[in-house]
């Protein structure tokens, strides 16, 4: 049998220097995911709950309806249903003068953004966009549909 070890044979023995001096191991260098936070546990103020209640979330209008201006009449997407048919996607300026009222290059665009899907469509009409629109600012405004006058 080998003889028995002592207790600073063996903590020489088994250990690295700096163990056997006495002092800590070093752990390296942590990792990303294992590094303190410079911030702590604490979140941002903008993720607390009173930011949250303080600021209603925001909502805008999907696919541009913000920038349509008030519903448009029947006559107004008619009259920019056959602009742009004439002009094509390239001259909002042209499509927006032929269109009775204070309609914008601005706002035609983004009318045929808003029904690009639909407008693209070889059998799309006026009366069926006339149809879409009715239907969409009736939703927007909360009616129960119907006729339009």
């Amino acid at each position: 049998l080998p003889p028995p070890l002592t207790a600073s044979a063996s903590a020489a023995g088994s250990m690295p220097a700096a163990a056997a001096s006495g002092s800590a191991p070093s752990p390296g260098p942590l990792s990303a995911a294992r590094r303190p936070s410079a911030r702590g546990s604490q979140r941002p103020a903008k993720y607390s709950d009173e930011a949250a209640a303080a600021e209603p979330p925001r909502k805008r209008p999907r696919g541009g309806a913000d920038k349509l201006g008030p519903p448009w009449t029947e006559g107004e997407l008619h009259a920019f249903f056959a602009s742009l048919k004439r002009h094509g996607r390239d001259d909002w300026a042209a499509v927006a003068a032929d269109v009775p009222g204070q309609r914008t290059a601005g706002m035609c665009e983004a009318l045929c953004g808003m029904n690009r899907a639909y407008l693209s469509l070889p059998e799309a009409s006026a009366a069926g966009l006339c149809a879409m629109m009715q239907d969409r600012f009736e939703s927007a405004s909360g009616g129960a549909g119907g006729a339009a006058g």
